[in-house]
């Protein structure tokens, strides 16, 4: 199916995951650390994410050079081809970074003919380890450093169910709108909650090892996708466009359950918002 190893792949992309981790943890306590802006005031960059994203760039290269690369902070074009590309996230989640709020995670997917294959999910901060490859399950380390198989929650009810997302960088009306009039959808059907980690990936990995039902967001890049997405899929979970269908991880935007019959309520009720904002 590949031409290269993909446990080595899988093994190379830990180590440039846990080796980026350093810097971070480093970094982590450090109130006055050095950022910038990029897209708006509330997109930020940090010298950390710069070396962290160094770091997992030169650990891969060593494994194949031959490999394209797309990743956050070195602004490439985002087109995905048929060749083996890395689709890096050095740092998701660098608000909660910049604050020492822990939940950040390095993420490294791998996508072969434009479908996900491998992904590699670290927090070094609260120290949580998910990987997975296509067709092999997914899986979390424990404290003696041994994967153990996660499985999504079986949940199929809204009322049932613990959801995530998070708030888009563009903080207009409509856009905070769409977000508080999805979550009050919910609510009214009696969801347990609706929680904001802040990170996209960890959402994305907590809804594969069961912790959350569900998991919806627009406004997202290609990296904050792309190694959740093949985590959550091995867990038994479905990732899909949020209104409902097949997803492209380029479109910026995603719904992620740990059952179809979930997703399907989700997305049903989901579309209802942006048709309402569509005929605005």
């Amino acid at each position: 199916m590949y031409t290269f190893d993909v446990e080595q792949a899988k093994a190379a992309a830990l180590e440039a995951a846990y080796q980026a981790g350093v810097v971070i943890r480093d970094a982590f306590s450090n109130v006055n650390k050095k950022m910038d802006t990029k897209s708006a005031v509330t997109d930020i960059v940090t010298e950390t994410d710069v070396l962290a994203e160094k770091i997992v760039i030169d650990r891969l290269k060593a494994f194949n050079s031959s490999f394209v690369f797309v990743s956050e902070e070195t602004n490439n074009k985002i087109e995905l081809t048929d060749a083996p590309t890395w689709i890096i996230d050095p740092i998701d989640g660098t608000t909660n970074f910049v604050h020492s709020f822990p939940f950040v995670a390095v993420s490294i997917g791998l996508a072969v003919n434009k479908q996900c294959v491998l992904g590699v999910v670290y927090n070094p901060i609260l120290e949580e380890t998910y990987s997975a490859i296509k067709g092999q399950g997914a899986f979390r380390k424990n404290k003696d450093g041994q994967d153990v198989k996660i499985t999504s929650s079986a949940v199929t009810e809204i009322s049932r169910s613990l959801l995530s997302t998070n708030y888009p960088y563009d903080r207009s009306t409509k856009a905070l709108n769409d977000v508080h009039e999805k979550m009050d959808a919910f609510l009214k059907q009696n969801c347990r909650g609706v929680r904001f980690t802040g990170s996209a990936v960890i959402n994305l990995v907590y809804v594969a090892s069961g912790q959350l039902e569900a998991y919806f967001e627009n406004g997202l890049q290609i990296w904050d996708i792309a190694a959740g997405k093949v985590i959550v899929e091995e867990a038994g979970g479905v990732v899909i466009d949020p209104c409902g269908g097949e997803i492209d991880i380029s479109n910026r935007r995603v719904l992620a359950a740990c059952t179809s019959d979930l997703a399907k309520q989700l997305a049903s009720g989901l579309k209802q918002v942006e048709d309402k904002y569509a005929e605005k």
